[in-house]
Parts: C-alpha cells; sequence; structure tokens
C-alpha cells in the first residue's frame, strides 16, 4: 500500500447497469462467461477480468465497469432481451481512495466493516456515506477502495471525505 496517508482519485469509466428480466438470467450468466470471460457475482460479491468489473447491485442486478465507452451498448445487443441496459457514465462518479489512512477515514464515513477479514477483494456493499447511497468495493489487498456516487452528490461527497481525511492531509 502507498506510504502517503490519504489519496483521492476520480476515475473515468465506462459504466453500466444490467437488469436481469424476467427468466433470463441463466441466458445473461452465459453472455458473461462465454462473450466477457467473467462469471456474475453472488450477493454482495464482485467479479474482475482485466478491463472489465462486475458488481452485485441487487436481486438480479448488476453494475458493470469497464474502459470501453461503448460497454453498454455491447452490452445491451449482447444481452438481447435477457437484460435491461442502461448507460451510467453521466449518472455515477468512481473514485479511487487509498494510502494507509483510507480504512480509518472510511470508518468515519461509512457505517461497515471494512477490516480484510471482513471485506475483501471480492466483496462489494451498497450503504450510505455521509447520507447518500454509495457502491463500495475493494479492487484488491493493495490498492485502496473505489466508490461509485452519484454524480449530482459527487461534490458533496468529495467534501465530506475530504473532511474525514483533515487530519492524515500534509500542511
Amino acid at each position: 500500500m502507498s506510504e502517503t496517508p490519504f489519496v483521492m482519485t476520480e476515475q473515468s469509466r465506462a459504466i453500466a447497469l444490467v437488469n436481469t428480466r424476467r427468466n433470463g438470467h441463466s441466458a445473461l450468466r452465459d453472455v458473461f462467461l462465454i462473450g466477457y470471460g467473467i462469471p456474475l457475482p453472488e450477493t454482495g460479491k464482485r467479479s474482475a477480468v482485466p478491463g472489465m468489473e462486475v458488481l452485485w447491485n441487487g436481486n438480479g442486478q448488476y453494475l458493470v465497469i469497464g474502459h470501453d465507452p461503448g460497454l453498454a451498448s455491447d452490452i445491451r445487443a449482447a444481452a438481447g432481451s435477457n437484460a435491461s441496459v442502461t448507460e451510467q457514465g453521466d449518472g455515477r462518479v468512481i473514485l479511487h481512495l487509498c494510502g494507509t489512512a483510507v480504512r480509518d477515514v472510511l470508518a468515519k464515513l461509512i457505517p461497515i466493516d471494512l477490516h480484510p477479514r471482513s471485506f475483501g477483494p471480492e466483496d462489494t456493499a451498497i450503504t450510505t456515506m455521509a447520507h447518500v447511497t454509495v457502491q463500495i468495493w475493494h479492487p484488491d489487498r493493495e490498492n485502496g477502495f473505489h466508490l461509485a456516487i452519484p454524480r449530482s452528490y459527487a461534490e458533496y461527497a468529495i467534501a465530506m471525505i475530504t473532511e474525514a481525511a483533515r487530519e492524515w492531509q500534509a500542511g
């Protein structure tokens, strides 16, 4: 992990929300496994391959994050009538938080246990942070956390994170 106590950056990523349609889960699972080489995650989990992450986002719902700007339209074409797919890049911001104090900063804001024994690289959670619904995940054991935040709350969320991190900031 970085020797810096706390760093926050915004990531530019393609984001799609995939909602399974009635009786479409099995076919959607095949679309992701065969077409993208990634399994759909179980409840509270995430799956990842280079260039793509799939986060559980509710019953039959997945947040898919990648680098290809055509992500949502590609998934929509592959899934056909098995899922509804909406592009979310304009609606959500992804923040990357890292550093030696990242868990301490997040502990001030998020009411879940982020200790590595409780919340590992395969986990995701939908929770609140300073009264804003966020999705949090831990991409690996070394590189901090990601937060998906509604874009309309991003400025407020960044201010809350900055305030929570004040004691670890240089200066």
